[in-house]
C-alpha cells in the first residue's frame, strides 16, 4: 500500500474494528510507512458520517459549557506564553469550551465546525462566529488572517491534513502567528502496548496517526518553527487516564464491569505515569509552531 504522504510502499500494521463505539463489525486496515513513519487507514470509508452518530456531540447548557471551559485553562496558558491577544481561529471546536474560554481571555474568536447543531449553539448561545463546513481550507477563504489557529484533536480526522495545514498557514495565518496542534501520539507507551485496541486509534474516525517528527518535517519548510512540544500537559495526562480506562472496558461485555473499568483508568494511569512522563511517551501531544516573520 502506497503512503498517501510520501508515496513509500507501506506494510499492513494491523486490522482493527470500531472498538470504542461498536457501530459496526467492519474491519479497518491500518498501514505503517517506513519512510515518513505515518500510520494511515486505507481505504478510507466512503461515508464517514456513518461513524459519527447523533450522540457524538453532546447538547450542553451554557452553564455546562462554562464549567467545562474551566478545564481548558491549561490550553490558554500555553498559548499565552507566546501571544496574549489577537484573532484566534479554532478548527473543530465541538460545543465550544475552549473557544468560550479564549473569548473570555480577550481573544477575538472565530470557529469552523462541521456539525450544524454545534454551530447553532456557538452562534446563538455563546455568541461566537461559526462557519459550518467540513472543509476548513475553503471555509477560511476571504476571512481576515489570524494571529492563532488551533486544532485540538482534529488533524487525525482530516482526509488531507497536509493540504489543510498548508492552506491555513499560507492563506490564513499572519507572519509571527501561532499554529497549535494536539493529536494522539503514535510514539506513546499506550500505543506500543495496546496496538490495534488503543482507544485513541478510534477506528475508523481517526484516519491518520501523525508522529511529532513527521509534523516537524512537514511544517519546517513552510517557515514554521516549533516553539513548544509536550506530551505531559494536563490534557495529555487526562487522555492517558481515559486511554487506560477505555482500553480495559473495551475488553469486556458486562455493562457494570465496563463502567467499573472505565473508572479505574486512573489507577492504571498512576501506575504507568512515571513512564508516560518520559520523553514523548504520553498518549497525546501538543505542539505550537510560530510562523516566520517577514
Amino acid at each position: 500500500m502506497e503512503c498517501p504522504y510520501c508515496r513509500t510502499n507501506s506494510s499492513l500494521l494491523f486490522i482493527a474494528q470500531d472498538y470504542n463505539r461498536k457501530l459496526s463489525n467492519t474491519p479497518f486496515s491500518y498501514y505503517s510507512c517506513p519512510g515518513c513513519h505515518l500510520i494511515f487507514l486505507s481505504p478510507i470509508p466512503k461515508d464517514l458520517s456513518l461513524y459519527y452518530p447523533s450522540t457524538y456531540y453532546q447538547n450542553p447548557s451554557i452553564e455546562e459549557i462554562e464549567k467545562c471551559s474551566k478545564h481548558e485553562l491549561f490550553k490558554i496558558r500555553m498559548i499565552q506564553k507566546f501571544c496574549t491577544k489577537g484573532r484566534l481561529l479554532e478548527i473543530g471546536p465541538s460545543m465550544g469550551a475552549f473557544a468560550l474560554l479564549a473569548k473570555k481571555e480577550g481573544f477575538e474568536v472565530e470557529v469552523v465546525e462541521m456539525d450544524g447543531n454545534c454551530c447553532k449553539f456557538l452562534r446563538e448561545d455563546l455568541k461566537i462566529p461559526a462557519i459550518q463546513s467540513n472543509n476548513a481550507s475553503q471555509a477560511i477563504q476571504g476571512q481576515k488572517p489570524y494571529d492563532i489557529i488551533a486544532l485540538w484533536q482534529v488533524i487525525e480526522h482530516l482526509i488531507d491534513p497536509w493540504e489543510t495545514l498548508k492552506t491555513l498557514i499560507e492563506d490564513a495565518l499572519l507572519p509571527g502567528g501561532l499554529l497549535v496542534l494536539a493529536s494522539p501520539n503514535p510514539d506513546s507507551l499506550q500505543f506500543k502496548l495496546c496496538k490495534k485496541r488503543w482507544p485513541h486509534l478510534d477506528a475508523p474516525r481517526h484516519l491518520f496517526l501523525l508522529p511529532i517528527n513527521h509534523l516537524i518535517a512537514f511544517l519546517t519548510p513552510l517557515k514554521m518553527t516549533l516553539v513548544l512540544k509536550t506530551t505531559t500537559d494536563k490534557g495529555a495526562i487526562g487522555w492517558n487516564r481515559f486511554g487506560w480506562g477505555k482500553y480495559l472496558s473495551n475488553c469486556v461485555q458486562n455493562p457494570l464491569l465496563k463502567k467499573l473499568l472505565d473508572r479505574t483508568g486512573g489507577l492504571f494511569a498512576r501506575g504507568f505515569s512515571f513512564m508516560e512522563k518520559r520523553k514523548d511517551l504520553g498518549s497525546s501531544y501538543t505542539l505550537i509552531f510560530k510562523k516566520e516573520s517577514y
